[in-house]
């Protein structure tokens, strides 16, 4: 029996042995939630220092004023808050710190305003200096480092935002620019592949509307390059003359599975190239710039394209007359008549290489009264003032007195 006693008081933690009670743990102030916990919370605390209620009082005599047990007792049984001045002049007797005493502070502040638990300090300046448990260089050092640190971050979010700001507007500028891009190309190809808002490519793939050959020189086919490409040279030379004036060409100029032209446009705007050629030597003026207006191979944009010579009367292109109008069909007449309200009188003498040297785009006048040009009297151009009128058709009473051949029989 002595022998299982002697291993039943064997050392501490060995089997057998009673277990020894656990150390008491410092409360948690910045988690109690009423007056009850708040004052549990300042019993543990003595029991966690090891202190004797006569102890505690010889500790607050030290400090300045008594604590008595029979107070002590009687305001940790009172079913209420203990006062801010019994709570300061306890923490001091357990011997804490000032910054010890501070979560008690803040805990005391959020059981009286009815907010505890404590999650965060609430009035941190009221506290500190109610408790006086922060010297005041260490408030205004905490105060400042504080502030240095929110204004750092303010300064930091603007900057983040200010970037996010730049970084969105670029993304912008740079979508925006992509669709202007799409545009101008969508627009160029809807242009016969060019910048002039003269011409237009219709469904057949055909390039129709109005060019001085500076769009390029095969926008109306392969077959005009040539003449295109000359028409062109001439008209660079003849735009650097003040007073210059603009003659079109209008008819169907390109080839189609109905074309009206019967392959004729070739030569036709060859013939034309070559009267604006021979109108333009020496010192002829005004000097002649020519313009192909090309209505389709089967005239049907004729509405379209004659809308585009209107305004070129007051622009200027100075647009005095138009030419090549030689086809039999209601859209050429209603082509002449649109423009003759416009103020143009149109020609509609074909203007091939075949033409008489006397035509009329050598009828010059002033630049002032190109709108004031008429036929004479016989359907005939004006002359030019330095060329003698020509005679027109005899007279009728001219073909009456003249005398007719004698008959072969009255010959002697």
């Amino acid at each position: 029996m002595r022998t299982f006693w002697k291993k039943a008081a064997g050392p501490v933690g060995q089997p057998g042995q009673p277990r020894q009670p656990m150390a008491p743990r410092p409360p948690k102030p910045l988690t109690i939630s009423n007056a009850k916990e708040f004052r549990e919370a300042l019993a543990g605390l003595r029991t966690y220092k090891g202190l004797s209620l006569e102890r505690l009082n010889e500790n607050a005599t030290a400090a300045g004023e008594p604590l008595p047990p029979s107070t002590v007792t009687s305001t940790l049984r009172r079913d209420q808050l203990p006062s801010l001045k019994f709570v300061t002049q306890y923490l001091q007797a357990c011997g804490l710190s000032d910054d010890e005493q501070t979560p008690w502070g803040e805990a005391w502040h959020a059981v009286n305003d009815g907010v505890a638990p404590v999650k965060r300090s609430r009035n941190w300046t009221q506290a500190l200096a109610v408790l006086r448990l922060v010297q005041p260089r260490r408030l205004h050092l905490s105060i400042a480092l504080v502030t240095a640190a929110v204004v750092a971050a303010g300064a930091g979010v603007v900057w983040w935002q200010h970037a996010q700001d730049e970084e969105a507007a670029a993304r912008a500028a740079q979508q925006q620019q992509r669709e202007d891009d799409q545009k101008a190309a969508a627009e160029r190809k809807r242009r016969c592949g060019t910048a002039n808002q003269a011409l237009l490519s219709t469904a057949a793939g055909e390039c129709v509307g109005i060019t001085d050959g500076r769009d390029g020189h095969s926008l109306f086919g392969k077959g005009l390059q040539p003449a295109l490409a000359a028409i062109d040279a001439e008209n660079r030379a003849a735009t650097k003359s003040p007073g210059y004036v603009t003659v079109a060409l209008l008819g169907p100029l390109t080839d189609g599975p109905n074309s009206l032209s019967g392959g004729r446009a070739v030569h036709q705007v060859e013939g034309a190239f070559i009267a604006q050629h021979r109108a333009n030597q020496g010192n002829a003026y005004p000097k002649i710039r020519l313009v192909l207006a090309n209505t389709g191979s089967e005239q049907k944009d004729w509405r379209t394209v004659t809308d585009w010579l209107k305004p070129m009367t007051s622009t200027k292109d100075r647009l005095v007359a138009v030419t090549g109008m030689g086809l039999s069909r209601q859209e050429t007449i209603d082509a002449a008549r649109a423009l003759s309200k416009a103020g143009l009188h149109p020609d509609d003498r074909r203007s091939d290489h075949r033409r008489r040297p006397g035509h009329h785009w050598h009828d010059r006048q002033r630049p002032q009264d190109h709108r004031a040009r008429t036929r004479g009297p016989h359907g005939q151009h004006p002359a030019r003032r330095d060329q003698p009128a020509s005679p027109g058709p005899p007279r009728p009473q001219d073909r009456r007195t003249r005398q007719r051949p004698l008959h072969p029989q009255q010959h002697p």
